[in-house]
């Protein structure tokens, strides 16, 4: 039962990190955190602190980018914490690994259908454009439809495209990874936002 409330609270915080519900599904989220603590009702306020120190390890590993440094430290903060609660390293590990599966798919899921973590957009692009450069504000997208652009950028899932009159616009990739300089076509606008696929 511990163990289900820890995973459902892990899904709870990525749907509302991913989507506009993030005052309910944080509400929840901390809602099933506190009856996972109360499942273990000899758990400490060091296990409780480790836990949230190592939520935000990770947080910070996307948003000041450390080789991983920081996600590894998270992890074992989180893992640390975990056994703390249960008392079985076996146990610990696999709550970890499982969360941080559902956490990961979640993501995936979510950017398949246009959302993006709140602080990834800092560092999905690598390369910086102005004005000077060709970077125009998205304006009636809708005649970018099943025109064809240059990925100026990486797209995983969101980058820049280059269009065949100069302009370059934020992309949102439909399906998959696409690398900087393939070739892209808009197959579909989204709220605004130019979904599009690789040109094989």
């Amino acid at each position: 039962m511990g163990s289900l409330l820890f995973l459902l609270g892990v899904l709870a915080l990525m749907v509302a990190l991913m989507t506009r519900e993030y005052l309910f599904m944080g509400l929840v989220s901390l809602f099933l955190f506190a009856l996972y603590f109360y499942f273990f009702a000899s758990a400490s306020w060091l296990a409780i602190i480790l836990l949230v120190l190592g939520f935000s390890l990770l947080a910070f590993e996307f948003i000041l980018p450390t080789m991983g440094l920081l996600g590894v430290m998270g992890l074992g903060v989180i893992y640390l914490s975990l056994w703390l609660l249960q008392g079985n390293w076996l146990r610990a590990l696999i709550d970890g690994t499982l969360a941080l599966a559902i956490a990961l798919v979640t993501v995936l899921i979510f950017t398949r259908l246009g959302f993006q973590l709140p602080f990834t957009k800092k560092i999905v692009l690598d390369t910086s454009l102005t004005e000077t450069e060709g970077f125009q504000s998205l304006a009636d997208s809708s005649r970018y439809l099943n025109q064809r652009a240059i990925a100026v950028t990486d797209c995983r899932p969101v980058g820049k495209a280059r269009f065949s009159n100069g302009e370059i616009l934020e992309v949102l990739s439909q399906y998959h990874y696409i690398e900087k300089g393939s070739e892209v076509t808009v197959v579909k606008v989204k709220n605004d936002r130019l979904l599009v696929a690789e040109i094989k």
